[in-house]
């Protein structure tokens, strides 16, 4: 009767195991880079740069958006209420939020999501991407005024479409 008992909490812990596997797996090709730093400089901000992207992390990614952390130190002439920061991937099939920057080090959390309906229409169904740029825009009353700063970082990621 022991044996029975043993075989059966082995049996038992085998298929928990084989449960909680199954629970954690990721979709078949998607790397989940959640709480990774994908960029970062150490060098503190020096004159004549008024602007600098310290670190960039991922908080979530998923084959169809990607949240990020940018880290950044803001010391321009340009009044902070006038530039938003951007994070934008090499594609035409996104949607993101700006931030409102702030004088000094900060950090400011940006979605990136699929514009699917227009790779529906399309009929494109992924994308690769390489880069991510994150880029300091000029906005004085409600008119773009051109980029101020730009940061280019690798970023390789293949965008799925929830289909």
């Amino acid at each position: 009767m022991k044996k029975l008992s043993l075989m059966s909490l082995i049996i038992m812990f085998v298929f928990i195991l084989i449960a909680t596997a199954q629970a954690t797996k990721k979709p078949s090709g998607h790397t989940d880079r959640s709480g990774v730093t994908i960029f970062k400089r150490g060098t503190k901000l020096k004159p004549p740069h008024k602007i600098k992207v310290d670190k960039v992390t991922v908080v979530q990614e998923t084959d169809y958006s990607l949240i990020v952390d940018v880290f950044y130190t803001y010391q321009d002439e340009i009044p902070n209420e006038e530039v938003k920061l951007f994070v934008l991937p090499d594609m035409p099939y996104w949607a993101s939020n700006s931030i409102s920057v702030e004088k000094g080090s900060n950090v400011g959390r940006v979605s990136i999501d699929l514009y699917e309906k227009k790779m529906k229409e399309e009929q494109v169904y992924q994308y690769e991407t390489s880069k991510l740029t994150i880029s300091f825009d000029h906005y004085a009353p409600e008119k773009f005024n051109g980029s101020i700063y730009k940061e280019i970082i690798p970023f390789r990621k293949i965008w799925k479409s929830r289909k």
